[in-house]
């Protein structure tokens, strides 16, 4: 019998992301992006998880890089870094089905997880 993979709190997984267009607001969909698990073993086994999204990009408003809304990720801190330099984006913090999952591609160390519960809690 095969069993469903599970995930657990500080993975890195390739995940269907809601997006809008900035330019013709109608129009809406997904992009496959990472995300990093927050969410601990209580909420886990209801098929939910509290995710972060991963982008490219910082959050930046005015040509101004906003470092309360965002943290770089660092790829010392990864087990398998990423393909480029990415963000954390604390500002678009969501909830995620499991059947919105491709596959788990990194898991984030727990010194620098702890650090990035801290920077997320001040924003609660």
């Amino acid at each position: 019998m095969h069993r469903p993979k599970s995930y657990r709190q500080r993975d890195v997984v390739l995940a269907k992301f809601p997006f809008q267009d900035e330019k013709n607001k109608e129009k809406t969909g997904y992009k496959i992006r990472p995300v990093l698990f927050i969410s601990n073993g209580k909420l886990n086994p209801v098929r939910e998880y509290l995710c972060i999204p991963i982008f490219t990009d910082p959050v930046i408003i005015d040509g101004i890089i906003q470092n309360e809304f965002c943290m770089v990720l660092p790829t010392g801190q990864l087990s398998r870094p990423l393909r480029t330099e990415s963000w954390l984006r604390l500002n678009k913090t969501y909830s995620l089905n499991k059947s919105e999952i491709h596959k788990k591609i990194s898991r984030l160390t727990p010194d620098y997880f702890k650090l990035v519960i801290e920077k997320l809690s001040t924003l609660l």
